[in-house]
C-alpha cells in the first residue's frame, strides 16, 4: 500500500445538498368522482354490460342526407303520371308471368323488376320523382322482356 500525505486527506468543503423538486404526481387515466356524505351512491339497479352486437359483416356508412332537385310543379305531376302508369304495366306483367308459370330464368328476371320497383318505392318516400322514375322504366323494360320471352 502507497502512504498518504496529510495534504490529500484534507477535503475540501462538502458541496451543498441541492433538493430537486419533486415530479408532479401523474394523474390517473380517468377520474373517479368522490363520494360524499351528501352524495351516496345510486343503487336503483346493478350495472350489467351491454352484450356485444352480433358481426353480421361490415357496417353500413351511415346515411347521408339526400339533395333533391326542385322541379316545377307541372314536372312533378308530369313524373308522379308517369311513374304511376309504368306500375301500373309492370304489375299487369308480373301477374300475367305468375299466372303461367315462369321458368327458373323467368324468376331470376321477376326478382330483379321487383327489387327495381322496391328502390322506386323507396326514391318516392324520400322525394325524389325522377329517381323513382328512372327505377321504374328500367322495371318496366325488364317486365316488357319478360312478357315477349313466351
Amino acid at each position: 500500500m502507497q502512504p498518504v500525505s496529510a495534504e490529500a486527506l484534507v477535503t475540501a468543503e462538502e458541496p451543498a445538498v441541492v433538493e430537486l423538486p419533486e415530479p408532479p404526481a401523474q394523474r390517473p387515466s380517468r377520474r373517479v368522482p368522490s363520494t360524499s356524505a351528501a352524495q351516496a351512491p345510486r343503487t336503483d339497479t346493478p350495472a350489467t354490460p351491454t352484450p356485444p352486437a352480433p358481426a353480421q359483416g361490415p357496417q353500413p356508412a351511415p346515411e347521408r342526407p339526400r339533395l333533391v332537385e326542385a322541379i316545377s310543379p307541372e314536372e312533378q305531376r308530369r313524373l308522379a303520371d308517369s311513374v304511376t302508369a309504368r306500375r301500373r304495366e309492370v304489375v299487369q306483367n308480373l301477374d300475367a308471368a305468375t299466372a303461367r308459370g315462369p321458368s327458373g330464368t323467368e324468376r331470376t328476371m321477376m326478382s330483379r323488376i321487383r327489387s327495381f320497383q322496391k328502390l322506386a318505392e323507396e326514391a318516392l318516400t324520400g322525394g325524389d320523382l325522377r329517381q323513382a322514375d328512372a327505377l321504374m322504366e328500367r322495371a318496366q323494360i325488364l317486365s316488357r322482356e319478360l312478357q315477349s320471352a313466351r
